[in-house]
């Protein structure tokens, strides 16, 4: 089990347990979270939707698998980027599938990487749209199926001046 912050702060935190602990009480840091279950190649088998902790009362979550759609979690690293770039935040981040575009519930961007979610998407091949003068992504398909939550990572590029890449 993960725990993620999605606080929009600089001092995001992460929290991994091992499984004999996942289904203990875990004390978090107040604030915006998500969890998940992640296998051991680090690909989410189930994720929670975000959720509010707080340091009064305890919060109960339970990550699940999509019902009747697809989830989606994409991993964005900056390592290619200078320190001071890797803290610029871009602009925007969608999915097409099948025409449509679609956002992402959780977008969260911290220590050198972008983390992206959404959730109740059709299954499909979606095409990931990155808008930013600092990153780009070649062109990036991924396919999406009814009942399970996707992974997909990737290093970010740094465009070059002019936007060519």
């Amino acid at each position: 089990m993960r725990y993620l912050s999605i606080e929009p702060s600089p001092r995001g935190w992460e929290k991994r347990l091992q499984a004999h602990e996942a289904k203990a009480t875990t004390r978090l840091p107040a604030g915006r979270a998500v969890a998940g279950i992640f296998d051991a190649d680090g690909s989410v088998i189930a994720l929670t939707r975000p959720f509010t902790t707080s340091a009064d009362k305890p919060t109960l979550v339970t990550p699940r698998v999509p019902d009747g759609s697809a989830d989606l979690m994409v991993v964005l690293g900056k390592q290619k980027a200078s320190p001071a770039e890797r803290t610029r935040k871009i602009t925007a981040i969608s999915t097409m599938i099948a025409g449509k575009e679609h956002y992402p519930a959780v977008l969260y961007e911290h220590n050198g990487r972008i983390i992206a979610i959404w959730y109740g998407l059709p299954s499909g091949t979606a095409r990931l749209k990155l808008s930013s003068d600092l990153f780009r992504i070649e062109q990036a398909e991924i396919q999406l199926a009814t009942g399970t939550v996707t992974t997909f990572r990737e290093t970010l590029d740094l465009e070059t001046k002019g936007g060519a890449p």
